[in-house]
């Protein structure tokens, strides 16, 4: 069992409370080489159980209380504490200036059609299987062909094969706390 991270950018301070993936500069951008380690995580991670959290977020409960939420699933993230839908997160991402406007767009041509629950993806509880990997492959090629904002194409991958948390807290819950990243105020 492991609880892992990528820390790229000097966006947040090392830790040693858990593995750290630091980045090797294999990308122009630092966000793809974090988001190499978390959606590959097979490539990283042999345990059965992982728990992916980015590098400001801190668990409140030991790892193998996570697992135990799987339920029939192979990967369980928290529901979106205030954004509904993929719509609503490229929406907001295009307004705050955050991933590559025209790639977005073209994301939300090929989504919009799906009705699909929106995911929190800064915790990501997984079972190593054939088929999540397979599924994590398929989010990577969607991070890679249309934008860096991952939870704009988590909930479509996954569709169907992931367990949603019940979550009204989007930094403070009964499974984490979140703090700041390094440049935020």
């Amino acid at each position: 069992m492991t609880v892992y991270s990528a820390i790229t950018g000097e966006k947040d301070k090392p830790r040693d409370d858990i593995k750290v993936f630091t980045g090797e500069n294999l990308f122009i951008n630092p966000r793809y080489e974090a988001r190499m380690y978390k959606t590959l995580f097979h490539h990283f991670i042999d345990d059965e159980y992982s728990i992916w959290v980015d590098g400001n977020v801190f668990l409140n409960h030991p790892e193998e209380w996570y697992y135990e939420l799987l339920g029939d699933n192979d990967i369980a993230v928290l529901e979106h504490g205030f954004l509904p839908t993929i719509e609503a997160e490229a929406r907001l991402c295009l307004k705050m200036g955050k991933g590559e406007p025209e790639k977005i767009q073209e994301q939300l041509k090929v989504y919009q059609f799906e009705q699909v629950a929106h995911a929190q993806t800064c915790m990501l509880i997984r079972r190593n299987t054939p088929k999540m990997r397979q599924l994590s492959e398929e989010w990577w090629a969607h991070i890679c062909r249309y934008s860096v904002r991952d939870q704009i194409s988590f909930p479509y991958v996954f569709r169907g094969n992931v367990t949603y948390i019940e979550n009204d807290d989007h930094d403070n819950n009964e499974y984490f706390v979140r703090r700041k990243h390094n440049h935020e105020d």
